[in-house]
């Protein structure tokens, strides 16, 4: 049995120094990041200049974003799919569909519209799998708990795809009320990686992660310090051939984050089975 190897996603924040940051991650012990495509869009050098830079501070790109593909558009698709081969990446993962619009504090989307975007993830995954390009969906708690026709939306997406894959969020699952392994292990054969996160329950608070984009979300911690059994899950992925497990937090706490990262990485380390 093998370890997850580690990565993350949504660090470094705004107003932090990018490649400095990167190279701390690397000395921590991560070895990937997921959104590869802001190397492409960063204000200083070029998009081979800085996937150079990546590359030879160790660091591999993990995945690519791609939340255009809830509306089906063959040329977005086509230059996401560029996008996962320039970079190196092991997959595209579409982020945010409508079913989230709550949490940003706009009126929730229609039955028919949430379906429509089942629809169209389908038809992209099949378009990203013609070109040997995976398409995964990552979740938040509201596709649990809005139910369409009595079943949860997560449900209907499962249920509505074959070629999708998933990249579950266990913090997310969990603030749901979910289990995240029984989740796990009814997705088994079409997982591409796992999300960690963490939270302490009861409490919520602001997160900002550009200036004027915020948001109220669960009150996260550095994963392995809340309620989200990290161990577990990662015990199962790493038994079930999983090769990635990608930290992620919405916004620092107590921490900055070379320390949030640090904390969550000696968490799965410690696990036994990650790092």
């Amino acid at each position: 049995m093998g370890k997850l190897q580690l990565g993350w996603i949504l660090f470094p924040r705004y107003d932090e120094d990018y490649w400095s940051s990167l190279e701390a991650y690397k000395k921590i012990g991560y070895s990937g990041m997921e959104s590869g495509e802001q190397l492409l869009a960063l204000k200083e050098g070029t998009p081979e200049e800085n996937l150079a830079r990546f590359r030879e501070i160790g660091l591999k790109v993990i995945a690519v974003g791609a939340n255009e593909v809830t509306r089906y558009d063959e040329k977005l698709i086509d230059e996401k799919i560029a996008q996962v081969k320039l970079l190196g990446a092991d997959f595209a993962c579409c982020y945010i569909s409508s079913i989230i619009r709550p949490m940003m504090g706009e009126a929730p989307c229609t039955d028919d519209e949430f379906l429509q975007e089942i629809e169209n993830l389908e038809r992209s995954a099949e378009r990203f799998a013609a070109a040997g390009v995976k398409l995964a969906y990552h979740n938040h708690n509201y596709e649990f708990i809005r139910k369409i026709h009595g079943i949860s939306a997560y449900d209907q997406m499962v249920s509505r795809t074959s070629t999708l894959c998933f990249e579950p969020d266990v913090g997310w699952v969990t603030y749901a009320g979910e289990n995240p392994i029984a989740l796990l292990e009814r997705l088994e054969g079409r997982l591409v990686a796992v999300h960690f996160k963490d939270f302490i329950p009861g409490r919520m608070r602001t997160a900002t992660l550009a200036p004027g984009v915020s948001y109220t979300i669960p009150d996260f911690t550095a994963v392995g310090s809340g309620v989200v059994n990290t161990f577990g899950v990662a015990q199962w992925a790493a038994e079930h051939g999983i090769k990635w497990g990608v930290v992620e937090q919405d916004g620092n706490r107590n921490l900055c984050s070379v320390d949030t990262l640090h904390c969550a990485y000696l968490n799965l380390k410690e696990s036994g089975f990650a790092g």
